[in-house]
């Protein structure tokens, strides 16, 4: 093998002697041949693609025009057969009419999808289906609307659609009436015979439009093809003249290349020979790797040494780094990315110098490497620079340590210096310094701290009235930063405030709140961004120059909220009790102050026991919810048990409604689940979840109850392992509205009324759950049925 010098020139001058018709390559024929001819083929490959453009929208056409025969067709069988279904009042005339109608209304729905922006291709392909339309059509059909649906006679054709469209649906609406009225009364023809004349004066309207339809369609058709016509002759003759003119600039340009790349050729060569970097080239399908003269000459050993290509290279290597530099120049090689490592080489005096590689693969079309090219640079002196700087480093360090000990040797008495002691020596320095700074500013952070600690928010005004000082409690309640007010007037101030206010309880003026207090009355507003929340404000008059006066703010939302929540359960809890009051009122009235039969004194005092029962079921479960929010689980039982019998015993004694299949438990036998909680509450809970899933599937339906380990959910932010217990229903299910309130209180999903409940189970559940340091999830939707999951956490096996 020659050397990378030797390679170069051969390569160089084979380029050079590239113009010889005997040395041309037959790869480099191809290409100039390409370079030359591309126009021409390219001419070709355009005219083909608007002769397939051609075919495929007049075979849409061709397609259009056979929809619009069956579009005919199964509407004229449609008003035949309602003259049929007029005649016999057989509801197979009336479905035979809606199959005919089913042609021209897929076709319909066809259209509507396909002026859309942004149509949907499946209903497009259903109704084209619906239509009887081949779906081998379909593609060229939708294109043809959506090209040139706004194009001359292609525009008239959608008009006359949508007409003939509108006439059908009037012909359907006066079916459906006709429909009604067979219902209702067969034999009564005459009163029938006018909703037949309309259809008959409608069906002559559509006629006229079906042949308008075809004729503008065919005249479409042939505007498109002479339009694509005449783009195949344009194309033509453009792309021909490209293809000349290039073709003879081409042969023009061709002969200046080849001089210049010669020229090119020797001056890379010299630029080669005369650097000072070692280049070299590694071939993967020749497994040759080429190398310039500098590099043998640093290292001092003859050019042929690395002739045996990579294991030659790889000699050089110092041994602590052999294995780490190829597999860097692998992994690099594979990536296709450019990469720079420092690494020794072993020269022939059994020294090494330090050597600077820069290089980049190149990969194949099917992403395989091919070839890695770089440069080796000698960075020796480099690395001696370092090691000299490394030992001036060691003497600072030496400085370093005698500054520690004269620092420590200053604080001696000051307890921190102790951790500093057992650091290194910048630590012990840095730690010494930031004791003297802390002391400094001991006496600002105390005060600060004080203000800090304060949940309440002031802001004070100097004796001109403008802003000097905000707190950090009242930048954290309003989200005002001291740079967004420091320096404002009390107007202005006012104002910036009342932009955060909520409509109807904005700030207004400093004069009102000042004006507030003097009556002793409580001034709130109500910030609306950026969190709901309600302040309390209090205006103090000040005595110093710097302080005049301060604005106070307390955060009450809390306490608000529990007002309004107090009274909304109140007028809650007073319109659920008066309902079944009324009932038990009345019906008591009607038997005190009349004679009535047995039966209906039975009947009455049913409803009184039957609402009765309600009110004392509301007035339980009141006492149960307040029961546990009030003892926080105080009264409850915290012992281990095992979920799975607890479950079966519960589903064991449950009594379904007559008629419906008990509930059924899915659980893997054998298994333990076993929780801390307590079992009367936790039977309570199971039950609550079966009473609502029989109660709201009145139509029947299996309910399951299923038990499956699974971990908690991301709401309670823990990772302790648990058991998911579920009851599904196939009842009617929630809407997303109806899904985001269950859980309040009285709050029930059946509007009617025809389900009874006190709307209290749900959040009877919820405080169960919660005490058990459990979650509850809801899934639903509208007549696909409910399910409830409850998480509760096992008992760890280290407890």
């Amino acid at each position: 093998m020659v050397n990378a010098s030797d390679n170069v020139k051969n390569d160089l001058s084979g380029r050079a002697n590239a113009g010889a018709p005997s040395e041309v390559p037959s790869l480099e024929v191809g290409w100039r041949t390409l370079r030359l001819v591309w126009p021409f083929l390219l001419t070709g490959m355009l005219l083909w693609a608007v002769a397939a453009a051609s075919f495929h929208f007049l075979s849409a056409g061709r397609a259009y025009v056979g929809g619009e025969s069956l579009w005919s067709k199964g509407q004229k069988d449609g008003v035949q057969w309602l003259h049929t279904y007029h005649r016999d009042c057989r509801p197979e005339s009336f479905a035979a009419y809606r199959a005919a109608m089913d042609i021209p209304m897929g076709d319909r729905m066809a259209r509507l999808e396909l002026v859309k922006d942004e149509p949907d291709m499946d209903i497009i392909r259903r109704g084209f289906l619906q239509g009887r339309n081949q779906a081998e059509d379909m593609p060229g059909m939708v294109r043809l609307v959506r090209y040139f649906g706004n194009v001359g006679a292609m525009r008239e054709v959608l008009v006359i659609w949508e007409h003939a469209e509108a006439l059908l649906l009037q012909i359907d609406a006066v079916a459906h009436r006709l429909d009604a009225m067979v219902q209702a009364r067969c034999d009564d023809t005459l009163a029938r015979l006018p909703l037949m004349d309309e259809v008959m004066r409608l069906n002559a309207a559509l006629t006229p439009l079906q042949q308008q339809f075809s004729d503008k369609l065919g005249e479409a058709n042939r505007f498109m093809q002479r339009l694509l016509l005449g783009v195949m002759a344009a194309t033509a003759a453009v792309f021909s003249g490209i293809g000349l003119a290039l073709a003879w600039g081409g042969v023009r340009r061709s002969i200046g290349s080849e001089q210049s790349l010669a020229d090119s050729e020797q001056r890379y060569e010299l630029a080669v020979t005369g650097s000072n970097q070692a280049l070299w080239d590694y071939r993967f399908k020749s497994r040759q790797l080429f190398v310039s003269e500098s590099l043998p000459r640093w290292l001092g050993y003859a050019s042929e040494q690395f002739a045996a290509g990579i294991p030659a290279f790889e000699a050089c290597l110092h041994p602590e780094e052999r294995a780490s530099v190829m597999d860097a120049i692998w992994v690099h090689t594979r990536a296709g990315t450019p990469f720079e490592i420092d690494f020794r080489l072993r020269k022939s005096d059994g020294s090494y110098l330090w050597g600077h590689m820069a290089g980049r693969a190149f990969h194949d079309g099917r992403g395989r490497p091919t070839r890695v090219v770089g440069s080796i640079r000698d960075v020796t002196e480099r690395w001696e620079m370092q090691r000299a700087m490394k030992a001036e480093l060691r003497a600072r360090l030496v400085a370093i340590a005698s500054l520690r000990k004269t620092l420590s040797a200053m604080t001696e008495g000051d307890p921190d210096m102790a951790v500093a002691r057992s650091r290194d020596d910048m630590a012990a320095i840095s730690d010494a310094i930031s004791t003297l700074a802390r002391q400094m500013r001991q006496g600002k952070e105390q005060l600060e701290a004080v203000l800090g600690l304060s949940p309440d928010g002031f802001a004070s005004f100097d004796a001109h009235g403008r802003l000097v000082y905000v707190s950090p409690a009242f930048t954290d309640l309003t989200s005002l930063t001291p740079a967004e007010v420091m320096g404002l007037d009390e107007q202005a101030f006012a104002q910036v405030l009342d932009q955060r206010c909520a409509a109807g309880h904005r700030l207004g003026s400093l004069e009102a709140v000042a004006d507030a207090g003097r009556t002793g009355q409580r001034y709130l507003i109500e910030l609306a961004e950026p969190v709901r929340r309600v302040l309390a404000l209090q205006w103090r008059e000040g005595r110093g120059a710097q302080v005049q006066s301060v604005l106070c703010l307390r955060d009450v939302t809390h306490e608000t909220e529990v007002e309004r929540l107090k009274s909304e359960f109140l007028t809650t809890a007073a319109h659920e009790l008066r309902t079944p009051m009324v009932s038990i009122f009345g019906f008591a009235e009607l038997m005190h102050t009349r004679d009535m039969s047995p039966a209906r004194r039975a009947q009455a005092l049913e409803v009184v026991y039957r609402q009765a029962g309600v009110m004392v079921s509301i007035i339980d479960d009141l006492l149960n919810l307040g029961r546990l929010e009030s003892s926080e689980g105080a009264d409850m039982e915290r012992l281990p048990l095992d979920l799975a019998p607890l479950v079966a015993q519960v589903l064991a004694g449950f009594q379904a409604p007559q008629g419906r299949t008990a509930p059924q438990l899915h659980a893997a036998p054998g298994c333990a689940w076993l929780v801390v909680g307590d079992q009367a509450h936790l039977r309570r809970v199971l039950v609550n979840l079966l009473s609502n899933a029989y109660k709201y599937s009145p139509d029947g339906g299996d309910v399951t109850v299923t038990l499956a380990p699974g971990p908690a959910p991301v709401a309670l932010d823990q990772e302790c392992p648990g058991v998911w217990m579920s009851v599904r229903d196939q009842g009617i299910g929630l809407s997303p509205g109806q899904l985001a309130r269950v859980g309040e209180r009285f709050y029930r999903a059946d509007a009617s009324g025809s389900i009874q409940g006190t709307g209290l189970g749900v959040s009877i559940v919820k405080e169960i759950v919660a005490l058990h340091q459990g979650a509850l999830e809801i899934h639903s939707a509208v007549g696909e049925g409910t399910e409830v999951r409850i998480f509760l956490p096992l008992v760890r096996a280290d407890g």
